[in-house]
């Protein structure tokens, strides 16, 4: 995937929802996902080491021919039953919440 770089992390912590267990997530990053210190730059780094996923560089000219002059990484990381990435498996095997507003 190519997520708008302005919102990375949580486009790409929105398509791990969608991540079977058994899949793989791709995605080309602005290279400062390595350096940010915000909370959620930092929680999103932590949760792809905890699932051993892996930032690598790209060539800085990589996308150069589209007028785009930005560094950037590739991120790589495998989803597992009962690993940490909240994956689409992950959400349905979550316990149901009771709904205390719903009226029968």
């Amino acid at each position: 995937m190519n997520p708008p770089f302005s919102a990375a992390v949580q486009h790409v912590k929105h398509a791990l929802g969608f991540l079977d267990d058994d899949g793989t997530l791709v995605a080309v990053m602005p290279e400062s996902v390595l350096w940010h210190s915000d909370r959620a730059t930092v929680e999103f780094r932590e949760l792809i080491a905890l699932a051993e996923g892996t930032f690598a560089p790209l060539p800085d000219d990589s996308f150069a021919p589209s007028g785009a002059n930005v560094r950037t990484v590739l991120l790589v990381v495998d989803a597992q039953a009962g690993g940490p990435l909240p994956t689409h498996g992950w959400h349905h095997s979550q316990p149901r919440q009771l709904d205390l507003f719903t009226t029968t």
